[in-house]
């Protein structure tokens, strides 16, 4: 069953909108650590669809084979990511590919991504599926990632009713 459905943007863009992140890459982490939170099973899977080709210099997802077989140390504090030094990096892989192309992947998988040096976008749209044994409310996940995400277009939305003129641009093919 869809449990969630979101698009992984990678691009640096220069607009007046507060946010508290520099760069697009993301640390080690399993989605799992993350969905258990919600009292989704380990058996959730997500599939990644390239909007865009992804190449190494624009933050392709980089993932350790196998590593969904054991547990992972997380973090004591902040977001629940792999403890810093438990993952051997010379390991992972780098999912590159062209637009179009799909990667399906385990919820304890364990992945990453650097930044996108690069002008141009990297989208990766993902869709996480649990198990049709597991009953859930819908949205159960991201109700409360999905009002700040709406509040935040609504800003962004007044910005450009109000004049504000974009610096970036995304292919339209």
């Amino acid at each position: 069953m869809l449990m969630e459905e979101k698009l992984n943007y990678k691009q640096i863009i220069d607009a007046p909108l507060a946010v508290n992140r520099r760069g697009d890459s993301f640390e080690y982490h399993h989605d799992w650590a993350y969905f258990s939170q919600q009292g989704y099973p380990p058996e959730t899977l997500t599939v990644g669809i390239m909007i865009d080709a992804t190449t190494p210099q624009n933050g392709p997802m980089r993932m350790i084979p196998g590593s969904h077989r054991r547990d992972w140390p997380l973090r004591i504090e902040g977001p629940p990511l792999i403890e810093a030094g438990a993952v051997d990096d010379s390991q992972g892989v780098d999912i590159l590919g062209d637009a179009g192309d799909v990667v399906i992947f385990h919820s304890k998988l364990v992945h990453a991504s650097a930044d996108n040096t690069t002008d141009a976008p990297r989208r990766l749209m993902l869709y996480s599926y649990h198990p049709s044994w597991h009953q859930a409310e819908p949205d159960q996940r991201n109700r409360g990632d999905r009002a700040r995400g709406q509040a935040h277009e609504a800003r962004y939305q007044e910005l450009l009713r109000a004049g504000y003129v974009p610096r970036f641009t995304a292919p339209e093919d």
